[in-house]
């Protein structure tokens, strides 16, 4: 395991970091870790940020480098404890975390469900073929099929009813 050290009061300070991956950052015993993207050192390497929070504590912080939903190696930033500068300002940064990525992808999701305004009416299309005429006696029933359906029926239903069916 790879240790760094940092004095706590320090501010943007920064470990080196193998690929350009997540890192997850934590002070012992918590129950959550601040997730920092790599960003580049401008070398052609790659360095993640401790939060700066995490350094007023003055306790130790565990690291883990994560790509692919994998941790792939962890490290430890040894932080020595030391009297807080009279000038020392702390201003919060950012921290990515699974609620504000959730958050902002649902605000996107919300936004591109909005409908736009109705558009204007296109040109009308060319006219069609003809439609289909239907046939007597094989689309529609003539007054000689009705009677003889209503036969039919009046010759079976008495043959249901007297329970010959």
């Amino acid at each position: 395991m790879e240790i760094y050290n940092a004095y706590q009061w320090d501010q943007n300070k920064t470990v080196p970091v193998p690929s350009q991956l997540t890192v997850h950052f934590a002070l012992r015993g918590a129950v959550e870790a601040a997730v920092v993207p790599a960003e580049s050192d401008g070398q052609g390497g790659y360095v993640a940020q401790i939060p700066n929070v995490m350094l007023q504590d003055g306790s130790d912080i565990l690291g883990w480098y994560y790509l692919d939903a994998q941790t792939t190696e962890a490290f430890k930033v040894s932080v020595t404890r030391r009297a807080k500068p009279a000038d020392y300002i702390y201003t919060p940064q950012e921290v990515i975390t699974y609620e504000s990525i959730l958050a902002a992808y649902q605000e996107l999701l919300e936004k591109s469900f909005v409908p736009g305004p109705k558009g204007d009416t296109g040109p009308a299309g060319p006219q069609g073929e003809a439609g289909y005429t239907p046939v007597r006696g094989t689309d529609y029933w003539t007054a000689a099929d009705i009677a003889a359906i209503h036969s039919y029926i009046d010759q079976e239903l008495g043959v249901i009813e007297n329970g010959t069916y």
